[in-house]
């Protein structure tokens, strides 16, 4: 029998199912996701257009910019707020298998606060510089260096997490943690798998940005067209990607990804999404010089479904990979107090009313005129 390097699970029980947490997870996630493939995006765009505009003097190049940048702060309280419970109900399901491999990187790892911190910052200083009409984009360029930072220690940390077997060689080499995983050849394609989708998906966030009817319509064309673009090709360009993601998963691992019923069907409804983002991204280049909103809302909607669904398979990965190792995340000892479950749950849904409310009253609210030109 193999070694395991798992340590044993807390012999507390879970207040909970296992699928009551792993439904959270997904939902939350996914929220968290979006909110990172919006701040990509942005940070990606406003910086390739405000040099546009510095290089080549277009002034819608300056106008699309500002609008971006001017939001982006308040994308990154999204993705704060929405990292949180993903990480929480992971900790509950896997704790024995993440505490263990955030020691193997300690150092990276609790790093991350201060590397957001930071970022944080300059998306403020950004946005304060571009309101008074100063230079600008190259906070954005630092601030996209440390978001590519941060998420190449996620990636590290959660590829790390399904390899026990490398835990004692790389707490041999450095106890406090200072270093990051290597020798997997999943992590390289899932990094760039998280910025390629962001472009692909993030553009959905552009072309809803179109729609406001406060710009003018030179703006919201060339916000879809630029939309529309990088949507469709990034679209088509992350499912070699994910293949490829999933094509390095040892032997066993990707035979039961694709011949699981649950999980070939969730990959085959990301395929089909990313499909559908490409049609919804060519119909709204096609209607460039209009605000009807179907074609950029069937975008947003696919980039959720396509998000979602990538969420799944994902999932399906880590447990699948773990129960090879010996750790079966099904098997934990339940004792649901289903008193607090419901109470928690009326909770979690009024937040994401609260969260849906005040993304719905970003768009509604009275618009007024921005010029950053």
């Amino acid at each position: 029998m193999p070694i395991s390097y798992f340590p044993l699970a807390d012999p507390i029980p879970l207040p909970a199912p296992v699928w009551f947490f792993k439904l959270l997870h997904t939902v939350t996630l996914t929220l968290h996701f979006f909110a990172v493939h919006l701040l990509i995006a942005g940070l990606i765009l406003g910086i390739a257009w405000a040099l546009n505009a510095r290089f080549r003097g277009r002034s819608v190049s300056m106008e699309s910019a500002g609008l971006i940048t001017n939001r982006l702060p308040m994308v990154m309280a999204f993705v704060i707020n929405l990292a949180i419970p993903p990480l929480l109900f992971t900790q509950v399901l896997y704790g024995n298998a993440l505490f263990s491999s955030s020691i193997m990187i300690g150092l990276f790892w609790i790093s991350v606060i201060f590397l957001v911190i930071i970022l944080y910052y300059f998306l403020y200083i950004s946005q304060q510089r571009l309101n008074k009409g100063k230079s600008w984009w190259w906070l954005n360029l630092i601030a996209l260096v440390l978001v590519f930072k941060v998420a190449l220690i996620y990636v590290n940390n959660m590829t790390l997490m399904l390899r026990p077997e490398a835990w004692p060689e790389m707490y041999k080499n450095s106890p406090i943690g200072a270093q990051l995983a290597s020798g997997d050849p999943t992590i390289i394609p899932r990094w760039l798998f998280m910025i390629f989708a962001s472009l692909a998906l993030g553009g959905t966030g552009i072309l809803i940005l179109s729609m406001k009817k406060s710009i003018t319509d030179e703006v919201r064309k060339y916000l879809r067209l630029w939309g529309c673009a990088i949507t469709a090709v990034f679209a088509m360009a992350i499912i070699p990607l994910g293949m490829l993601v999933i094509n390095n998963q040892p032997d066993t691992v990707r035979q039961a990804i694709k011949e699981m019923d649950v999980y070939s069907q969730f990959l085959n409804i990301w395929k089909a999404s990313a499909a559908l983002l490409v049609m919804a991204a060519i119909m709204t280049a096609a209607q460039a010089y209009n605000a009807r909103k179907i074609f950029p809302v069937l975008a947003f909607a696919a980039a959720f479904i396509n998000i979602l669904s990538w969420v799944v398979v994902r999932d399906g990965i880590r447990d699948i990979t773990l129960y090879e190792k010996g750790l079966d995340v099904w098997n934990r000892t339940i004792a649901t107090n289903w008193s607090v479950v419901i109470f928690f749950l009326v909770l979690f849904l009024v937040a994401i009313g609260a969260l849906i409310w005040m993304t719905r009253l970003i768009f509604t609210m009275k618009e007024k005129k921005e010029s950053y030109a």
